[in-house]
């Protein structure tokens, strides 16, 4: 049984973010696209008795490890398994990064929402309606840590990534060479599944092939 991919955006986008990467890249593999349900309902339901690789960007890598399904690997796109940083001068710092985070988005939603993805890389006005309620929610998990799932695991990040920063990802991975991979690029923000998507097809391919995992892309 040849294992589907499944694809999970991370927190504040929709599936629409892993498309591009998806059609461009991955026309002829089955995929699943999962939806968080943060601008529409959300769309999560999957068969239990198929194998996966799993695709998460940032948030979503720690959604896609909570699910009751059968992965043979996880790639995690500027992932994470604690937000705040295991390190105490890191945690401290990004304590007060999410906290005066929650307390702008409590008070002005839309224009948190905006400036955060401003603060990815995107550059344009927030226009269609969103569900505060699991934004908020979700930006609760943030705070909380989250166990390393046992499997062979890609970390990606990005240099000028300012949302979770390499310091970050090294904080939280690179004690972890056993299951770990870990790979920084010089550009991309907090978007590399979308800006970088070329860059992101090469090291997945290349990560299946080390663990011996055979995909045919197109």
């Amino acid at each position: 049984m040849k294992p589907l991919f499944i694809f999970c955006h991370g927190w504040g986008f929709d599936q629409q973010f892993f498309e591009p990467l998806i059609k461009e890249y991955f026309p002829t593999v089955g995929c699943y696209s999962l939806d968080l349900g943060y601008f529409e309902d959300a769309k999560i339901d999957l068969p239990t008795d198929q194998l996966f690789i799993g695709v998460g960007h940032s948030l979503g890598f720690i959604k896609l490890a909570s699910l009751k399904v059968k992965f043979t690997a996880l790639i995690g796109i500027q992932a994470f398994i604690n937000f705040l940083g295991f390190d105490p001068q890191l945690e401290k710092k990004r304590k007060i990064e999410l906290k005066t985070m929650v307390k702008y988005f409590q008070s002005n939603p839309r224009d948190t929402l905006t400036s955060f993805h401003k603060r990815c890389g995107l550059d344009y006005t927030l226009s269609k309606s969103f569900n505060t309620t699991k934004l908020m929610q979700d930006l609760a998990l943030l705070a909380t840590r989250h166990p390393l799932p046992a499997m062979p695991l890609l970390i990606i990040g990005a240099k000028n990534d300012t949302i979770v920063p390499p310091s970050l990802i090294y904080d939280n991975f690179s004690k972890l060479s056993k299951y770990v991979k870990v790979i920084v690029h010089h550009k991309g923000h907090h978007c590399l599944g979308l800006y970088e998507r070329h860059f992101i097809y090469q090291q997945i391919i290349n990560f299946l092939h080390e663990i011996g995992q055979s995909i045919h892309t197109t």
